[in-house]
């Protein structure tokens, strides 16, 4: 009998992990970096839009899709642009296709990562790209997503959302 109730356990377990492995396999959908709503303006043009929850050190440059001219947008300035698709680089990293639609407002997500760290440290993509480094306490603006934030060794997972500011401090011991 123990033998018996031993195999089922053993089966059980053994399926158990298998459906747990399909489980994570699962891709996510894709983060939306944007979101439109209307502006209840009599222009021809929509706004495109950053909206932080608090001063922070930023650079977003926007060209026309296909166009090589640029611009930089600014938080909470909103930057009146003709309808049309924008490709937007935050730190490098890209959002391509952003619609700006006639008479609409379109606001980049985004939110900051507040570092207290007296030390250098760096922001990596969950990609493994690094798009910044400071010899110091910082408050960066950056998209909606995962980050990895580097310094003195270690690297720790760090989720920036809409609207918030995500606290990153370190000490070593």
């Amino acid at each position: 009998m123990k033998k018996i109730l031993a195999g089922i356990s053993v089966f059980i377990g053994v399926h158990t992990l298998h459906a747990q492995e399909n489980v994570n396999r699962e891709t996510k959908p894709p983060l939306n970096k944007w979101s439109v709503t209307n502006n209840y303006s009599k222009s021809d043009n929509g706004q495109l839009i950053i909206n932080l929850p608090v001063q922070a050190v930023m650079l977003c440059i926007v060209n026309r899709t296909g166009e090589a001219k640029t611009f930089t947008l600014h938080n909470g300035t909103p930057k009146e642009l003709t309808p049309g698709n924008y490709d937007i680089t935050f730190w490098g990293i890209k959002i391509p296709s952003l619609i700006v639609e006639k008479a609409k407002d379109t606001r980049i997500l985004a939110g900051v990562l507040n570092s207290t760290v007296k030390g250098l440290w760096e922001i990596w993509t969950a990609d493994g790209i690094k798009i910044y480094s400071a010899g110091g306490p910082k408050q960066v603006a950056l998209p909606v997503g995962s980050y990895i934030v580097k310094t003195k060794g270690a690297e720790i997972k760090t989720t920036i959302t809409d609207g918030k500011v995500s606290i990153f401090s370190f000490t070593s011991y």
